[in-house]
């Protein structure tokens, strides 16, 4: 993810979108099925299920690294505002959550 978002400084914006993100996903899955012989054409289900499961570990990161920070933030002695590193976290986790996840799946 660093090289999309930068180092010293993660500009969200900067992670591939979701239509990006499809069309990598698109030709990872049509070489893995090369890869193993299979034959048939590629379904777009299959496409969209491996983005949703791709990004349900992308939410799990976040929320893993904004739960780090906050730890790091009471704790640690290193200058660094982990305070600002939890809230951006936090605050991507909740915006891909919101792109990622239908709203009646979270009833």
């Amino acid at each position: 993810m660093s090289m999309f978002l930068g180092v010293s400084e993660p500009d969200y914006r900067l992670f591939p979108g979701r239509q990006a993100q499809l069309h990598w996903l698109r030709h990872y899955l049509e070489a893995y099925r090369r890869m193993k012989n299979e034959e048939g054409d590629l379904q777009e289900e299959e496409v969209e299920d491996l983005y949703a499961q791709v990004n349900q570990f992308v939410l799990a990161s976040h929320f893993f690294w904004g739960l780090w920070a906050l730890i790091q933030h009471r704790f640690s002695d290193i200058d660094f505002n982990f305070g600002r590193y939890a809230v951006l976290r936090f605050n991507q986790y909740f915006e891909t959550k919101a792109e990622v996840i239908p709203p009646q799946a979270m009833n």
